[in-house]
Order: structure tokens, then sequence, then C-alpha cells
């Protein structure tokens, strides 16, 4: 298979997991600095390359424009929108932390959400396992979540908010002395692993190939949405812990793509948002 037929292959992959409306901030955060208008028209367009359909971008940016998202101007007969000044600035942060490249911190102490919930109250334990994922924990046994010790701000205000009977935040370490090195075979860490893997073979054949704008605004799009989706590029355990994991290939790829992509993306997104 040639270059050329691999890259595509990689793009249809990519094109193929779609985009949820939301893209509109990612594109806007990526593409347009602090108070830049972009028309309606342009807007819609560029979302509509990545799969979307006009109407569902529409309502979308209604939606956004509601809840604060988005900012909207009005010029006559004609709409510009610009990325709301908070939004900006959560997104830019969010931005920088997938752009890291330092490893995590060698001996941090972990940070331990336990917890039974009865087996009768399956709604309370799927939203307590769904907060504590998205607060960066992973669950390491049956009823016991773990992360790096800056998490447990995180978890803390997450537990806050349920009212779970039996549950305790705590701190510990592993065991330097240990004859036993550590192990965790979660079900959980397991699926995580493997979505690092499926990130991989997504994006690292695409590390120092050579790609048209479309295919660049493609794979940026891509790679924004399919990092976001793995909560972190590593669950937040200490590296001794996950040390078969391909944690620096991830990251690696990462940076790589994302700033191969940058101008060409750039210049794809601003064709489509220009007036015809």
């Amino acid at each position: 298979m040639g270059s050329g037929e691999r890259i595509e292959r990689q793009m249809t992959e990519i094109r193929a997991r779609g985009h949820r409306p939301a893209v509109i901030l990612g594109l806007l955060s990526m593409y347009t600095g602090p108070g830049e208008l972009v028309p309606s028209a342009g807007l819609v367009k560029a979302v509509r390359a990545l799969g979307l359909s006009e109407s569902s971008t529409r309502t979308a940016l209604s939606r956004l424009q509601a809840d604060g998202s988005l900012v909207r101007h009005r010029d006559g007969r004609h709409t510009s929108y610009r990325l709301a000044a908070p939004v900006r600035k959560v997104l830019d942060g969010e931005r920088e932390r997938m752009l890291a490249t330092e490893a995590p911190a060698v001996g941090r102490p972990l940070s331990l959400v336990a917890f039974t919930v009865p087996e009768a109250n399956r709604d309370l334990r799927h939203e307590l396992r769904t907060a504590l994922a998205g607060a960066g924990y992973v669950s390491v046994f049956d009823g016991l979540w773990a992360a790096t010790a800056d998490r447990a701000e995180r978890a803390s205000k997450v537990l806050a908010e349920l009212d779970v009977p039996s549950i305790c935040l705590f701190r510990a370490e592993v065991d330097p002395l240990s004859e036993t090195p550590p192990g965790f075979a979660s079900p959980e860490l397991a699926r995580y692993r493997s979505r690092l893997a499926q990130f991989l073979d997504l994006y690292a054949p695409l590390c120092g190939s050579r790609l048209d704008d479309e295919q660049a605004y493609t794979a940026r799009s891509g790679l924004s949405r399919d990092w976001f989706a793995l909560i972190d590029p590593h669950p937040a355990l200490p590296p001794a812990l996950l040390a078969d994991w391909p944690i620096d290939a991830v990251r690696d790829a990462t940076n790589t793509v994302w700033r191969q992509t940058e101008a060409a993306g750039r210049r794809h997104f601003a064709s489509l948002i220009a007036d015809d």
C-alpha cells in the first residue's frame, strides 16, 4: 500500500468516528483569537466539512449561544459568532494539558476512594463510577478507585454531590519494600489501555506524513476529539504502575500530529469560513 492510500485509509477511519456539535467550540479555540468573529455561514461550512449536517450545526449554534458558550453578533442581516472568554480560557487550559510533555511525577502518593454500593442501587453505583472516571480516577480493584493525590480535590467535590452511605477518600503509597510488584488487572484498566492502543493505531501512522490542507484539518479535529475522549492520555497513576503502557508513544504522537497539522489545518479552516 502506497503512502497516499495509507493516509487516506487513516482519514476514513478518523471521519468514521464522527463529531458532536460541540466541535464548534473546539474549532473556534483552535483557529481563532480572542474576540475574533466568524460568520455563521462560514462556521456552518467548517463544521459540515467534518460530517455534521447543517440543521444540527445551526441548532447547536443556537444552543451554545443560549448557554453562554458562544457570543452572537449581528450586523444587519449578517450573523457572526465568537467564543466566550471564560470558555476559551477553559479550552486553552485543556489544550495545554493535552500537549504537556512531562510524564506523571514519580513517587506521588495515591488518592484512593473505597466504597460499597448495594446491588439494588445500581443507578447510584453507575453515577458514582462515572463521576470518579470524570475526575481522573480508575478502578483498580472492586470498590477501590485510584489516582495520583493531586486529583483528590476533584474527587472530594464529586463525593460531596452524591449521597453514598459507605465511602472513604484517603491517601496511600505503594510499599517500596514489598517483594511483590504491584499489578492491576481490572476490566476498566484493560479497556483504558486498549483505547490507548487504538489511539496510537489511528494517529501514529500520520507522524511525519505529508498531509494536504483538508487532511490536516480532518486529522487535527479528530486528534482533539479522540484525545479528550480518553479523559487523559494516561490514567492518573504513578509511572511505576504503568510500566508497560504506551504512554510516551501517545504523548509523542499527539504532539507530533498536532504541530505538523497546525499551518495546513488553519489554512483550510480559513478557506472554509471565507465569504464565497
